[in-house]
C-alpha cells in the first residue's frame, strides 16, 4: 500500500478531523488506500457458494466507493459512510454511473452509534481501521458492535504492517483478536491469497460475528 501522507505533511490537522482527509483528496489523484477496484478478498468471499446476497450492509470509511459498488451489485442494501465529502461525491458518481441504489452519508463513523443502532446485518471494513487514531480502536470495536443487528457480521480486511507512524496505522493478528474476541466470535481469520500484489501477505481477512 502506498503510504498516505503523515500528519506532519498536513499541518494543523489530525486524522480525527475531516480537513485532514479532504486535504489528501484535494492533493492526490489516487490516494494510497484507493486500489481502483473492489478488494479482491471481498470478491472471493462473495463468490463462495454459501455466501449471502442480501441484507443491510454498512461500508464504513467507504472512500471512493469501490467496495460499495461491489456489494450493491451483489444485491445488498448498502449504506456508504465517509468523513470526507469528496469521498462521498466520488462514491455517488460511481453509483449513479452503475444505476444502483445506495444510501450515502457524509459523517464521522463514530456517530453511527446514535444514528444507526442495531441496523446492519453486515459491516464492511477495508482501510478504515488503519486510518483512525489507534487510541480509538476500542471505540471502533464498540461502534461496530452497536450498529450491527444481533448475530450480525463484520467482514473485514485488516492491514498487517508495522505499527509505525501513520496513517496507515498497522496492526497485528494478535491485536485484532485481543480487541474483538470479547464481543465477537471469530468465524474466520487468516491471510488471503487474493490480495493485490503490493498488499500480498499484509492483509488479514476476517469474519467476526457479533455475540
Amino acid at each position: 500500500m502506498t503510504q498516505t501522507p503523515s500528519t506532519q505533511e498536513v499541518p494543523n490537522y489530525t486524522v480525527n478531523q475531516v480537513e485532514f482527509w479532504e486535504g489528501i483528496y484535494h492533493r492526490e489523484e489516487s490516494p494510497g488506500w484507493d486500489i481502483g477496484q473492489a478488494a479482491p478478498p471481498f470478491v472471493a468471499y462473495l463468490d463462495r457458494e454459501k455466501a449471502s446476497s442480501s441484507g443491510k450492509v454498512a461500508v464504513i470509511g467507504c472512500g471512493r466507493g469501490n467496495d460499495v459498488l461491489l456489494f450493491a451489485q451483489r444485491g445488498f442494501e448498502v449504506t456508504a459512510v465517509d468523513f470526507s465529502s469528496s469521498a462521498i461525491q466520488a462514491t455517488r458518481q460511481q453509483i449513479e454511473a452503475a444505476q444502483l441504489q445506495v444510501s450515502l452519508s457524509q459523517q464521522d463513523i463514530f456517530t453511527l452509534i446514535e444514528s444507526h443502532p442495531n441496523t446492519f446485518d453486515y459491516v464492511v471494513e477495508y482501510t478504515c481501521f488503519c486510518a483512525i487514531d489507534p487510541d480509538r480502536r476500542p471505540e471502533y470495536v464498540d461502534l461496530v458492535h452497536q450498529i450491527l443487528k444481533p448475530n450480525g457480521m463484520l467482514i473485514a480486511i485488516f492491514y498487517l504492517i508495522p505499527p509505525d507512524q501513520g496513517p496507515p496505522f498497522g496492526t497485528t493478528e494478535d491485536e485484532i483478536r485481543s480487541l474483538f474476541t470479547g464481543r465477537f466470535e471469530v468465524v474466520e481469520m487468516g491471510g488471503s491469497p487474493h490480495s493485490i500484489e503490493r498488499r500480498a501477505g499484509k492483509e488479514l481477512f476476517s469474519l467476526l460475528k457479533k455475540r
